[in-house]
């Protein structure tokens, strides 16, 4: 019996265009095994060993859909959660927002995904629960900013 404990860290990026109110989804490939059945979710991935979670976040966005964080401005932690809880096993979820205009035709998707699309920025029944609350906290956030400008 194999007494190790894994911890493994996944970092995900909601890049979003706070003008037009739109993140950028990945429709995933329908070939996929999939614990869950949410068909877009948002660019990301494990960390590698020894690696920098901000550098990860880099990786995975130009792995999977060909952009560079470094042309974005800022990168917000918006959740970090537990996805799976077992006696030898734990995967932690971070999310980030990441603001700044999205040009759909410089996305080039991974073979992990079919295709890209800007979605509103609003939560839906047919994405992960973790990615509607990182929604909910980035639509708070931009709401307080927004009333905050007002005053």
């Amino acid at each position: 019996m194999n007494d190790k404990f894994k911890l493994q860290i996944g970092v995900k990026a909601i890049i979003y265009d706070p003008e037009q109110q739109t993140f950028l989804a990945l429709k995933r490939c329908s070939d996929q095994e999939l614990e869950r059945s949410e068909s877009y979710d948002v660019p990301g991935g494990r960390i590698e060993n020894n690696e920098d979670l901000f550098d990860a976040l880099k990786r995975e966005i130009r792995e999977e859909v060909g952009l560079s964080l470094d042309t974005y401005s800022e990168c917000d932690l918006l959740t970090a959660a537990t996805i799976v809880s077992r006696p030898h096993l734990q995967i932690v979820r971070i999310t980030y927002g990441v603001p700044g205009f999205i040009d759909i035709g410089e996305v080039k998707t991974s073979e992990e995904h079919d295709a890209a699309a800007l979605l509103p920025l609003e939560t839906d029944d047919s994405f992960h629960p973790l990615l509607n609350e990182a929604l909910r906290v980035l639509k708070s956030r931009l709401g307080r900013l927004d009333k905050e400008v007002l005053e």
